[in-house]
């Protein structure tokens, strides 16, 4: 029995240059399902957007398309930008980080608390303030390199704040807690509303107009400074409203829960109620620089026309998506519920809807770019064999079907409930019920190595063997009562299967032995994949997905930063894998779906200078860049092309001496010779890589 191997994520140091890039990336729902929290536009094109699952999205084109970024699997709650370069983003544990070259890199700055932080506003590029929990405010006034704490005289969490100059500010928070100051923050002064509501947003025009946003569809309007509060009438009283923007005197708009979109153009008197296009929370809405609105599940909205329509982002199912299947490194097909067929021909950065029927898809295969078959409800087999243009219904075989298995375009056998399992020898034109011996257990997964031997597992460790294409079936000992969901072969002696209470058995013998592989987790595992003897991948339950190197002798969990299951896994290589499962869930990956999403420092002090060679070189898109430093000092890390032109500066800080490595994310350049170039005190060095697209 081999021990499951967990990699653990080492706590950050100060002033360390992150990692910003996950092995495991977004293709559906487009651009990503996690919760965002906040958005914020620093000029029309431009846009950072944070949530949930350290998820960090952004847009170089006005939103047109979102590129995602990474840290950690903890929520991001607040992000602000005072031009293309520089910005700020807090969350939990006292987390703040700061960019200077448009994220590229980002580095923590020392925040001296563990509250939860959830909002980040910077006047300039020196002042800003924070806020969180437990009355948490703090101010900077160099950028973040350091951070004071202020007494807001409050206990209950601060859940944003908004200054108008260096001097004049607000801060709201729960039962009904309003701050004021008219000095900085160096002290605050209690304001009332005349009501215990929570508050949750707040915003000025200037120094006496503004608005806050809270609970029970509450908005509150002031045109002195916060001296009196009038409500406004917002006929959203069943909802909360969770973020208010003033666009100028007369309009502004607050958005909250199911989707509530209201706005007003008359400075308040009257609210209408706006047709969002979305059921889901609202969290953060933006109205400089563009329109645009981000909640729940990654939804994001926008507008053209203050607010008529709001237009919907986001694209791709949201159902389950039981199988993934690629041919090649373009063209793959993934099958859910509610029958959808979906269809690339550009390794999944680009999915067409092919078909919908009224009936669930569980699973499917494909043997070429022309030809694929589904299965599903009520016995229910489809099939193409001109690359999705026509999906034909081939036959219903009376009981629902949960795995089918092609070895060539003759050959096949799906299994199902009830101990099912047909064979067909023309494509799925015909099929034949095969006797598997037992009732009426039902099968879960097929796997054949050829026409005549193949494996079919089911529930309570049933495990059937064929070597004469499914005309007898024997059942083999697998010394467990765990249902069985994915089985796999890489020849006809090695195999492995998976299932429910962390079940990873292997056999190099074709069956006639099974052993466990696993031990100290009871994870429902729905599928696995090998490509060789060595490299595998185990999928299931709550974003679950490990891989090994090494047969299975040790099993690496991988960061997914997700909660939904993953059903199904297919990998052409040991770096070009994908997955799919519940939400929609469509992700893929590069580097064989990493071990880790954070990379930690070396404390030891080394005895001199050193700049490492990049790795991966040649590298897509992204490449890591280590180097260690005796002494603390500035340091300078900036990229140049190979005429010798900066490019971008991924490091400009004063960085305590130890090892150091950051993430070249290159997706916004083009192929070619690139140099990097570390300077601090008198050591420079520069090495060359390589970028291949």
């Amino acid at each position: 029995m081999k021990k499951l191997l967990f990699t653990l994520t080492l706590t950050l140091l100060f002033h360390q240059t992150i990692l910003t890039q996950s092995g495991w990336y977004w293709q559906n729902p487009y651009p990503q399902p996690n919760d965002l929290n906040d958005i914020c536009f620093d000029d029309s094109n431009q846009a950072w957007a944070v949530g949930n699952q350290g998820t960090i999205l952004y847009t170089l084109d006005g939103g047109n398309s979102w590129d995602q970024q990474f840290f950690g699997t903890d929520p991001l709650n607040g992000v602000w930008f005072i031009d293309q370069n520089r910005g700020w983003i807090v969350g939990h544990n006292g987390l703040i980080m700061h960019t200077a070259n448009s994220g590229f890199s980002y580095v923590i700055q020392n925040s001296n608390t563990t509250a939860t932080l959830y909002d980040v506003f910077f006047y300039d590029s020196n002042i800003g303030w924070v806020t969180g929990t437990a009355g948490t405010i703090l101010k900077t006034t160099d950028g973040g390199a350091n951070w004071q704490s202020q007494n807001s005289g409050v206990s209950v969490p601060i859940n944003e704040l908004c200054f108008v100059t260096p001097a004049y500010g607000w801060a709201v928070g729960l039962n009904g807690t309003i701050l004021h100051t008219t000095n900085g923050g160096i002290n605050w002064t209690p304001q009332s509303a005349g009501t215990s509501i929570d508050f949750y947003s707040v915003d000025f025009l200037n120094n006496v107009y503004g608005r806050i946003s809270g609970s029970n569809g509450r908005l509150y309007r002031t045109s002195n400074g916060g001296a009196d509060w009038i409500e406004e009438p917002t006929g959203v009283l069943n909802e909360e409203l969770f973020c208010v923007r003033i666009f100028d005197m007369n309009r502004a708009f607050a958005c909250g829960s199911n989707g509530t979109m209201i706005s007003t153009q008359d400075a308040g008197f009257t609210w209408f109620t706006q047709v969002s296009g979305t059921d889901y929370n609202l969290n953060s809405v933006n109205v400089q620089n563009g329109m645009w609105a981000v909640g729940e599940d990654g939804v994001i909205i926008s507008t053209t026309n203050n607010g008529f329509p709001w237009n919907v982002e986001n694209r791709g199912p949201r159902g389950w998506m039981s199988s993934i299947k690629f041919v090649d490194m373009h063209h793959g097909w993934a099958v859910g519920h509610g029958g959808v067929i979906l269809y690339t021909q550009y390794g999944g950065e680009y999915w067409e809807e092919q078909a919908t029927a009224p009936f669930n898809l569980f699973a499917m295969d494909c043997i070429n770019i022309d030809t694929a078959w589904a299965v599903g409800d009520e016995g229910i087999v489809m099939r193409t064999v001109n690359g999705g243009n026509f999906w034909r219904r081939l036959d219903t075989l009376g009981t629902d079907l949960y795995s089918v298995d092609f070895v060539d375009g003759k050959y096949g056998w799906v299994v199902g409930r009830y101990s099912v399992i047909y064979h067909t020898t023309n494509g799925g034109v015909d099929w034949t019920e095969q006797n598997s011996g037992i009732y009426p257990i039902p099968f879960h997964a097929v796997r054949f190595v050829s026409r005549t031997e193949g494996w079919a597992g089911g529930l309570e460790g049933y495990m059937m063997h064929t070597t004469d294409g499914g005309t007898t079936w024997n059942q083999q000992t697998t010394g467990t009562g765990a249902r069985f969901a994915g089985i796999d072969f890489v020849d006809p002696e090695n195999g492995w299967a998976v299932g429910i209470s962390g079940t990873i058995l292997h056999t190099t013998d074709g069956g006639q032995n099974w052993a466990s592989q696993i031990q100290g987790t009871s994870e429902l595992f729905h599928a696995v994949d090998f490509i060789d003897l060595n490299n595998g991948w185990v999928t299931g339950r709550n974003g679950t997905i490990l891989r090994t190197t090494d047969g299975g002798n040790n099993w690496h969990e991988q960061t997914t930063r997700t909660w939904y299951d993953v059903s199904s896994v297919c990998f052409l290589d040991a770096n070009r894998g994908w997955v799919s499962g519940d939400y929609g869930l469509i992700m893929a990956t590069n580097n064989g779906g990493g071990i880790s999403g954070i990379f930690s420092l070396d404390e030891a002090v080394p005895n001199n200078f050193a700049l490492s060679q990049n790795y991966p070189n040649p590298f897509n898109p992204s490449t890591t860049i280590k180097w260690q430093q005796p002494e603390s000092g500035l340091v300078t890390l900036k990229i140049y092309d190979v005429l010798g032109r900066e490019v971008t500066i991924l490091l400009n800080e004063e960085l305590t001496a130890g090892k150091h490595e950051t993430i070249f994310n290159a997706s916004r350049f083009s192929s070619g010779i690139y140099f990097y170039q570390l300077k601090t005190g008198q050591f420079t060095q520069t090495k060359k890589m390589i970028l291949i697209k």
